[in-house]
């Protein structure tokens, strides 16, 4: 007679949850599975999501098709598969010792279980991201996002994943990767998710040196801050960075409690520094910038760079260094 290992009875009551949680007939659904609160309140358990297109969404309930318009919905809530689950496993994107301590709570249900995994998942997922780990990001999220993607321009709770997902491609210089999400998440009526959306459009077209398509979509922006950031960033792509860093300097004078710009302004005045040959200045700029932000994907970018740069942990010395004056022509 054979006994199941602890972690097989676990992964066993895993699959009966899967099975508890739908209940429904799937056989004519097809689609991408959610929840979905309408701007009415009325909130329905299971949808299946087919595709938004002119401000419309379309999905299935209960075998019948539906389209109606984006403003009718308020959210949608998407939870994982067990296909996303093995797949989790697989790669210990969550280990079994994390799968095993949710399993034993008892203060919640079966269904309720599935999600606080789903969620510890994604967690781990960012933690790869605030480390500077974008192509491991990208490898775990993609597949996540493949099908739910066209769907982030709603308010979602994978929403800020997409963002993240995006952020990584401008990381990596995967232009096309940023455009395709850029595209969706900038139709948001998250106001903090339209204006990464736009910056990541634009800092796109500063990569391909088109200044005037970023100039064009700055003048969308209504953050301030996102604007001087956006600025800095043109002017260091035109090799001006004497300007950037006045702008920059803008930026830490009029936003310093801005925590969207400010921590990425502060990084982007570390290389101003390097790339004008003030190492020293860099060093101590990516230093402060790694403690001041910890926790977060920039301090984990200002991390590559002191120690790409030599920096060992020790008190910052005073330097002299001074960003020299922009050429005259």
């Amino acid at each position: 007679m054979k006994f199941k290992t602890p972690m097989m009875m676990i992964l066993a009551a895993v699959s009966v949850a899967f099975a508890q949680s739908e209940t429904e007939d799937t056989s004519s659904s097809s689609g991408v599975p959610a929840s979905l609160l309408a701007s009415n309140g009325k909130s329905i358990a299971r949808v299946y999501l087919q595709s938004l297109a002119d401000g419309n969404l379309t999905f299935a309930v209960g075998g019948r098709a539906m389209t109606v318009p984006l403003d009718k919905v308020t959210s949608v809530g998407f939870s994982m598969t067990k296909e996303e689950f093995d797949s989790f496993r697989e790669k210990q994107t969550i280990s079994d010792a994390e799968i095993a301590e949710i399993s034993a709570r008892t203060d919640v249900d079966k269904v309720a279980k599935l999600q606080l995994i789903f969620e510890k998942a994604l967690g781990n997922i960012e933690a790869m991201y605030v480390e500077g780990d974008y192509a491991a990001a990208v490898a775990a999220l993609e597949s996540l996002m493949m099908e739910r993607g066209q769907f982030m321009s709603i308010d979602n709770n994978l929403q800020r994943m997409a963002l993240m997902l995006m952020d990584c491609y401008l990381k990596l210089g995967d232009i096309a990767g940023v455009g395709k999400y850029a595209a969706v998440l900038r139709e948001s009526s998250n106001p903090k998710a339209k204006t990464k959306a736009l910056v990541g459009t634009a800092l796109m077209a500063v990569e391909r040196g088109d200044f005037e398509a970023a100039d064009k979509v700055a003048e969308e922006l209504e953050s301030e801050a996102a604007k001087l950031y956006l600025k800095a960033s043109i002017e260091r792509a035109q090799k001006h960075p004497t300007l950037a860093s006045k702008t920059v300097c803008e930026i830490i004078a009029a936003h310093g409690n801005d925590l969207e710009w400010m921590p990425q302004s502060e990084l982007l005045s570390a290389h101003l520094y390097l790339d004008v040959g003030l190492t020293n200045s860099a060093v101590n700029t990516a230093r402060q910038v790694k403690n001041i932000y910890a926790g977060t994907n920039i301090a984990g970018d200002a991390a590559k760079l002191f120690y790409q740069l030599g920096g060992e942990e020790k008190p910052a010395e005073a330097t002299s260094e001074e960003m020299p004056a922009e050429p005259t022509e």
